[in-house]
């Protein structure tokens, strides 16, 4: 009987770690501050660069669609929704090609908050999933949510486009943020104020979408560390 009882403690202790080690999402790889900070000082840099200092903020969005023209240095085609299996989905904004997704990213992470007064929003977005060209997309609504559903931002299959604006949506009651990076496949965006609780708000994310974890971070406490010190926010799923 010894030895039985002496089994199964071993059992349910192994059991435990290894659930510890799923919903921590740990690999193994240690904290690192230090490269934290490079990264979120470059995002910083990217912001700063991206926008001229004389940058005049657009009371109506054809003025906004000047000014992206003039940023991004193309003219603008209209967005529409990608479907792998069916019809593009029209919309009333535009898309404005840029050299990189890295301009992409800083034009919508800093012109959202300067528009989303007047009723716009901008947000990055790579076509093909990532893979082709990196867009910068003005829309005539403060609504990113439905922005998310529009491109169909999906985990292929699960969560889906109406789970994850879900989401979203609660967690945006807790804590405010803007969305400023839409794609087939993730959602990325700012936290507006300090993190109320960042170790809890880290685990949430794992669980969502834990390959920002098992691919970026490496550990729940890296994310944790990340979501304090950028107050970005980001869920993709592959």
């Amino acid at each position: 009987m010894g030895r039985k009882f002496f089994q199964s403690a071993v059992s349910i202790a192994a059991f435990f770690a290894l659930w510890t080690f799923m919903r921590d999402g740990c690999s193994g790889r240690t904290e690192d501050v230090a490269s934290i900070h490079a990264e979120n000082a470059q995002h910083a840099r990217e912001r700063a660069e991206a926008m001229p200092n004389d940058f005049v903020v657009p009371d109506r969005f054809p003025e906004l669609l000047a000014a992206l023209e003039r940023l991004t240095g193309s003219a603008p085609v209209p967005f529409v929704g990608e479907r792998d299996w069916g019809a593009p989905v029209p919309s009333a904004g535009f898309a404005f090609q840029t050299r990189s997704d890295t301009l992409a990213e800083a034009l919508a992470d800093t012109l959202t908050r300067l528009v989303l007064p007047k009723g716009f929003h901008t947000f990055a977005y790579a076509s093909g999933a990532g893979i082709g060209p990196s867009y910068v997309v003005a829309m005539p609504t403060p609504d990113w949510y439905a922005s998310i559903e529009l491109v169909e931002t999906t985990g292929n299959p699960s969560p889906s486009a109406k789970e994850i604006v879900s989401w979203f949506r609660k967690l945006e009651r807790e804590q405010p943020f803007t969305i400023t990076d839409i794609g087939r496949d993730h959602v990325g965006g700012r936290f507006l104020a300090a993190l109320k609780d960042p170790r809890e708000l880290a685990r949430r994310f794992n669980d969502f979408c834990p390959d920002i974890v098992r691919q970026g971070t490496g550990s729940v406490k890296n994310l944790e560390i990340e979501l304090r010190e950028s107050q970005y926010l980001y869920c993709w799923w592959d």
